[in-house]
């Protein structure tokens, strides 16, 4: 069964969001993979500038279980090992 869709452009704003909204998001068990994540990626700073200015979320299921090392002043202490220290290097 075929149904057809027509859509009508009109050049007035209809809505507006945030400028803290989320442009996108890096899941932290990506940066955690055995190959990691590769922050430098040509392509990637590529595309994530095209959405300049924005604001980069790291989060998802693995975030629960993750502390952040910042400088030496705050070593991760972690209560097991199924958490994870993400440090400014990384």
């Amino acid at each position: 069964y075929i149904q057809a869709a027509y859509i009508e452009v009109i050049n007035e704003v209809v809505n507006t969001t945030s400028e803290r909204f989320v442009s996108f998001t890096v899941d932290t068990a990506q940066i955690f993979r055995d190959e990691g994540f590769d922050f430098k990626n040509a392509q990637l700073i590529y595309l994530t500038k095209q959405l300049s200015p924005s604001y980069l979320r790291v989060g998802g299921t693995s975030a629960d279980y993750t502390y952040y090392e910042i400088g030496d002043e705050s070593p991760c202490r972690l209560p097991s090992d199924s958490y994870h220290c993400l440090s400014m290097t990384q």
